[in-house]
């Protein structure tokens, strides 16, 4: 699935949904956006500091992921 069509599938999911970013593992953006008529909350540096968090955040979850989650995952 192309990042556009993702990007317009989660949109889709609920109307609370201010905005997405779609990001590959490496950090970069693939596409992002906001609903309209939605006045972003952070500024671009502040939005790209936060993905970049998810990231890394992501990328220690999947390197200890063997070690932290014994039995059933959720």
């Amino acid at each position: 699935m192309d990042s556009n069509a993702l990007y317009d599938q989660i949109m889709n999911v609920d109307p609370q949904i201010r905005f997405a970013t779609i990001a590959n593992i490496n950090g970069k953006i693939e596409h992002t956006g906001h609903r309209e008529g939605v006045t972003n909350v952070l500024s671009s540096d502040e939005s790209k500091k936060s993905l970049q968090r998810a990231i890394d955040s992501w990328n220690a979850l999947v390197t200890f992921q063997t070690k932290l989650v014994k039995g059933n995952t959720f």
